[in-house]
């Protein structure tokens, strides 16, 4: 999809995104499912987890005015949050670096029911390619 919009190059800063949005959706459906995510098998990645779970996400990629977009509805109400995890914490740090890496990013709410976390790619110039001038990536 980035190929055909011409931002082949952004495929991998659009992967993290998308696998940090993804995750954050996975726990909201389990914990609407009535599961605390990872308490009984801490072991067990959380796609497993939410693999027999009754509830679903959708992902959306769309070119905007203003860059592309990456969505994920998940059932949810409740808005997604940074944490501040402890320097032993496994979880918690996804949402820093989608906050970090993306131009901007924010929540709307959808009826009946849900939510829509939404994350701006930023502009190919932030990073350039890895063997032209300017290859270093620019500081923020």
């Amino acid at each position: 999809m980035l190929a055909r919009l011409g931002w082949e190059r952004m495929t991998d800063v659009a992967q993290l995104v998308i696998s940090e949005l993804v995750t954050n959706g996975l726990r909201a459906a389990l914990l609407l499912d009535g599961r605390a995510e990872g308490d009984d098998q801490p072991e067990k990645p959380i796609a497993e987890q939410y693999a027999d779970c009754d509830r679903y996400l959708c992902v959306g990629l769309y070119l905007a005015p203003h860059g592309v977009v990456v969505e994920v509805w998940d059932p949810s109400p409740e808005p997604p949050k940074l944490r501040e995890p402890g320097p032993d914490d496994i979880s918690g740090r996804g949402l820093h670096l989608v906050n970090e890496i993306a131009a901007c990013w924010g929540c709307r709410w959808i009826k009946p029911e849900g939510k829509v976390v939404w994350a701006r790619l930023p502009d190919e110039s932030v990073f350039p390619p890895p063997d032209g001038p300017g290859s270093a990536r620019r500081e923020r």
